[in-house]
């Protein structure tokens, strides 16, 4: 090993090996030693994060730590890309009690992003142009895999993050919600910590939906190809092309935020109804099942 060093970083925890990076790139012809008392990089708190890509919507707009947080997401989502780090964006759903609301005088905004989503747009375009009495068939499936992060974070504690129907589901039940109306029954019939199905009936729809973070539940096709989450709609048996347009949805929506127009706890209550009652409700063997419930 050598004696001396240009710079010597003191932890490879995230905020050591981000400063490694920019000093590697800004002076390429300089020497870094990062010292790191564990076996391996990032054994503490960056390697048990959320894994959640901060976009600076808890501060106040054109602060510093806003531009700062926006500039990091953008940084991040632009390394990822560019050394072919798979990533996600899934959304974000911010909710409190309209009585604070009332009481502060304040808005609470929440981010309802696949209510931005052309093909969602489109979809809910039909179902409104539709006879009145017209009743859709859906199934929902959403299969994305986590690593162990996800198990050790507080996201695998369900009594704090509500678990996958709260994680991963509740802007798709936001989705169907807007779409289909009011729901009118609300059946689960797996709950488990790393997958759950049920039976949703809305004012217009019949929705038999999964939900997995389970790797193995993958199409065989989908885990051939290195993906790591696979998303189906099906209505009345044709399916909902809804692959790409997700990368610019949260930049939008904040968008619309500034302007006034976005959207507001009323818009945000149902699925967060939905998500709580599927949280406790009492499993059940009855009724409409989801095809890869019905094959276990």
């Amino acid at each position: 090993m050598k004696n001396e060093y240009d710079y010597i970083i003191v932890g490879g925890g995230i905020i050591g090996l981000a400063t490694a990076y920019k000093l590697a790139l800004k002076c390429p012809k300089k020497t870094i030693l990062i010292l790191e008392k564990e076996a391996q990089l990032a054994s503490h708190q960056t390697g048990n994060n959320s894994g959640v890509i901060h976009s600076g919507i808890y501060y106040t707009p054109g602060s510093l730590k806003a531009e700062n947080c926006i500039n990091g997401r953008n940084q991040l989502i632009s390394f990822a890309k560019n050394h072919n780090i798979s990533f996600e964006m899934c959304g974000k759903l911010i909710a409190a009690f309209e009585e604070n609301e009332i009481e502060s005088g304040q808005r609470v905004w929440n981010i309802l992003q696949l209510r931005l989503h052309q093909s969602i747009i489109d979809l809910k375009k039909k179902v409104d142009a539709a006879p009145k009495d017209k009743i859709f068939d859906v199934d929902l499936t959403y299969l994305t895999s986590r690593g162990n992060w996800y198990y050790t974070s507080w996201k695998g504690d369900q009594s704090k993050s509500g678990g996958i129907a709260t994680n991963i589901g509740v802007h798709f039940y936001d989705m169907l919600s807007w779409i289909f109306g009011e729901v009118q029954e609300n059946r689960v019939h797996l709950r488990e910590k790393n997958k759950a199905a049920g039976y949703l009936e809305f004012k217009k729809a019949r929705v038999r939906w999964f939900l997995s973070i389970d790797e193995a539940d993958l199409p065989i096709d989908i885990r051939k190809n290195g993906q790591r989450t696979y998303r189906s709609i099906t209505v009345n048996n044709e399916e909902l092309e809804f692959s790409t347009g997700f990368t610019e949805l949260h930049t939008d929506s904040y968008r619309e935020i500034l302007n006034g127009k976005g959207f507001g706890l009323k818009e945000a209550r149902q699925s967060i109804e939905i998500v709580h009652k599927i949280r406790n409700v009492e499993l059940t063997t009855n009724g409409e099942k989801h095809s890869l419930i019905t094959e276990k």
